[in-house]
């Protein structure tokens, strides 16, 4: 916390300790820090509180000039983001300081700031706007190059009326959309469609695309899985970690990974199918119990890095015959679920309970055993997910996966177009 304020803790040409304690003291009682003693470890405190003590830093040092670049970034407690904010008004309110705050949180720059300038493509000040006029909806406009936009869909009425008919024909309407943002984010940016943007691309969608596949099995049933991102993903990449550094063996690792996934999606299923409670409220409960009541738990609320694992770094930032590994990991999980959807007894039940729950128990299907094996599975996948998320990064934190369950559900509605479901039926033969 005094790291930048050494001089003022000299006394004679000798730094003084009784200083450097008073001064710490003084900033935790004023930005109230919890911790249990001033001289714990900062990486052992909660993201808030690790944010309060690099405030405090400069705080010491008096500058004249303060930057926050993401200041609640990592913060996951509304509270402790409130708290953030406050301080940043109350540095503001004092005077004669100058305050600039970056921020891809656009409630929190309509929140803290008086002046926004939008930026444009990195570099470009599309627009300054004042906290009157400012709303999320202008400073999206601008910083994609509205204008620019606006101008190219002036007097394209024949290109929408082109649209129109194609989106009508089975299986276009979710490709269109698709090409429609490739086109724009092309004609944008030079840099789109290089190699390497591609690729990034590739490996980072692979993630969401094998949770998608695992949510597939759920929605098919007629339910929805919300604890996907922010319980099972965290979990499952934590205790991955945690096993791969306490054993050495990154497949020990993986397979507790899958553990997890198997217990938190069978204590779902079962829930749903047997005690009959609703997939929306059952789901939503395990997110936030695992999350908040395990993960956060078992780690201390801070993150675990792999240490000395670089086969297993290979499974989420490897290349195999230039393309990203995890692309391959997604395509070999997606023929597993299509092979098991249309060429299993229980792939087929899935259809049956999905289309008509009542038709499919009068026809022999065992509706709960079902429902119990679609949530195990969504919740393997997602797990899996976490293995790649994990060695992309090499570091699993507790919050990780925070609001992927939405990316998945999106991408599984609108990519495989499972909804509504009697339709997929209709294409299964």
């Amino acid at each position: 916390m005094v790291s930048a304020s050494v001089e003022k803790l000299k006394k004679h040409g000798f730094l003084n300790k009784k200083i450097e304690r008073d001064l710490v003291n003084e900033y935790v009682q004023k930005l109230r820090i919890k911790l249990p003693g001033i001289d714990r470890a900062v990486k052992y405190l909660s993201g808030g509180n690790q944010q309060k003590v690099v405030f405090a830093k400069w705080l010491c040092a008096g500058s004249d000039v303060y930057i926050f670049d993401e200041p609640t970034r990592g913060i996951d407690v509304g509270g402790a983001k409130t708290e953030v904010y406050k301080l940043i008004n109350t540095l503001a309110e004092q005077g004669g300081n100058a305050i600039i705050v970056i921020s891809s949180e656009l409630p929190e720059v309509l929140g803290v700031c008086d002046r926004i300038a939008v930026f444009h493509e990195g570099g470009t000040i599309a627009v300054t706007l004042g906290r009157e006029e400012a709303t999320q909806e202008k400073i999206m406009y601008y910083a994609m190059g509205g204008e620019i936009v606006m101008k190219l869909l002036d007097n394209k009425s024949k290109v929408i009326k082109v649209y129109k008919e194609l989106s009508r024909a089975q299986g276009v309407s979710a490709l269109l959309p698709l090409a429609i943002v490739v086109i724009f984010f092309t004609i944008m940016s030079d840099n789109f469609l290089n190699s390497y943007n591609v690729m990034n691309i590739l490996r980072q969608a692979s993630v969401y695309a094998i949770m998608a596949t695992g949510m597939t099995f759920v929605i098919l049933t007629g339910g929805i899985d919300l604890g996907q991102g922010g319980s099972v993903l965290a979990l499952a990449a934590v205790v991955c970690a945690k096993v791969i550094n306490a054993t050495g063996n990154m497949w020990l690792g993986i397979l507790s990974a899958v553990a997890v996934g198997v217990v938190i999606g069978g204590i779902n299923g079962v829930m749903i199918a047997y005690v009959r409670l609703p997939a929306f409220i059952m789901t939503l409960g395990s997110l936030y119990m695992v999350r908040g009541g395990i993960t956060l738990y078992i780690t201390n609320s801070t993150q675990v890095n792999v240490k000395g694992a670089e086969l297993f770094s290979f499974i989420g930032q490897g290349f195999l015959l230039g393309i990203p590994f995890p692309v391959y990991l997604f395509i070999g999980i997606g023929i597993l679920a299509v092979i098991f959807l249309c060429y299993t007894s229980t792939g087929r039940h899935i259809f049956a309970v999905g289309s008509n729950v009542v038709s499919a128990r009068l026809s022999g299907v065992k509706v709960e055993k079902t429902l119990v094996v679609a949530y195990i599975l969504s919740s393997v996948c997602v797990a899996l997910a976490g293995v790649v998320y994990l060695a992309r990064l090499t570091a699993a934190q507790p919050t990780a996966g925070e609001g992927y369950e939405l990316e998945s559900i999106a991408a599984a509605v609108v990519g495989a177009q499972v909804l509504p479901v009697e339709k997929v039926v209709c294409l299964v033969p």
